[in-house]
């Protein structure tokens, strides 16, 4: 239950959301640099602090996102995905499959054009992996890949070593070793 005017939320990483209208107290949620007002809807919204971009996937109603630079850009988004990337301050909207994006509630994971440097924090994070990076050779790879769910760590490098020519590795247990 909110108390007051609006409902606001603050995420940090990963949340899927699915929020009745009510235009009497909108439901407002931050994420670092950007603002999600949702209009009544469902969506997916990937908002880690130590990767490049947040994403926010709508699969249903609307959402209102805002920028929170100087210009306080905003856009409005229909069915379609929104990816603000950090660095650049550039902004992608896109059509996309939104169910592919809410696919880590069931275990899978989609890459859709993410470099390589953040794709290996992810897999750190999600599968408790101590990934040790003996060059930086690969990090400027932008990557589109599936993995489903229950995917094995030797199956995900297997399939990283068929994207990335070049790229050798030796898992050790929950030790992954990339060269």
């Amino acid at each position: 239950i909110f108390v007051g005017d609006r409902r606001e939320v603050y995420l940090s990483g990963e949340g899927y959301f699915e929020v009745e209208k009510n235009a009497e107290q909108p439901f407002i949620v931050k994420a670092r640099t950007l603002n999600v007002e949702v209009l009544g809807t469902r969506f997916n919204l990937f908002a880690y602090p130590e990767i490049g971009q947040i994403a926010t996937t709508l699969e249903e109603g609307a959402v209102q996102v805002r920028l929170q630079d100087e210009e306080g850009k905003s856009f409005h988004l229909v069915p379609e995905q929104l990816v603000y990337y950090i660095e650049s301050g550039s902004v992608d909207v896109r059509k996309v499959v939104s169910a592919d994006y809410s696919d880590w509630r069931e275990g899978g994971l989609l890459f859709d054009n993410y470099s390589f440097t953040d794709i290996i924090r992810i897999l750190q994070r999600t599968y408790g992996l101590d990934i040790h990076l003996q060059t930086s050779a690969y990090n400027k790879n932008l990557l589109t890949v599936h993995f489903n769910k229950n995917e094995s760590v030797e199956n995900i490098f297997m399939l990283l070593k068929e994207l990335i020519p070049g790229l050798e590795y030796k898992i050790d247990g929950k030790s992954i070793y990339l060269k």
